[in-house]
């Protein structure tokens, strides 16, 4: 992947400590992923990160509230690393409850397209782990 002049994106996901995925996607890739989403997907996702996007970089806090590594470490959380060559030049923390949120606003249409994308890149990766935002957890009735 270093040698992808787009560069690349390294992500983690843990569920408390324990890293439960971690991946790594050229940019080409990563885009052309994106592009797939659904016009919809892709509208909520801008609006949910103009309204919450914060100015910070690495892992010590949620790019996308004010939860920190440490409130996070109970949950489920995602670490993010954006690479060209032997640099990373951009990492985030995603916290559980940010990973939820960007869920529940992704269509069923985008959700069914990250399933294949993983389904066709990740084979042996257990069906309720996601390259994206998980899904969220169905409604009790």
């Amino acid at each position: 992947l270093a040698d992808f002049e787009e560069g690349f994106r390294v992500s983690k996901n843990f569920k408390k400590e324990e890293v439960i995925f971690e991946y790594a996607l050229c940019m080409p890739c990563l885009n052309g992923m994106m592009d797939e989403a659904s016009d919809e997907s892709k509208q909520r996702l801008e609006e949910f990160h103009e309204e919450h996007a914060r100015d910070v970089s690495g892992f010590s806090e949620c790019a996308l509230c004010e939860k920190t590594l440490e409130s996070s470490r109970e949950k489920e959380y995602s670490l993010v690393g954006v690479c060209h060559g032997e640099k990373m030049y951009d990492s985030a923390l995603i916290c559980g409850d940010c990973l939820d949120r960007l869920a529940e606003i992704t269509s069923e249409e985008t959700r069914r397209g990250w399933d294949r994308f993983k389904e066709e890149n990740f084979p042996g990766v257990p069906g309720d782990l996601e390259p994206m935002p998980a899904r969220p957890a169905p409604a009790l009735t």
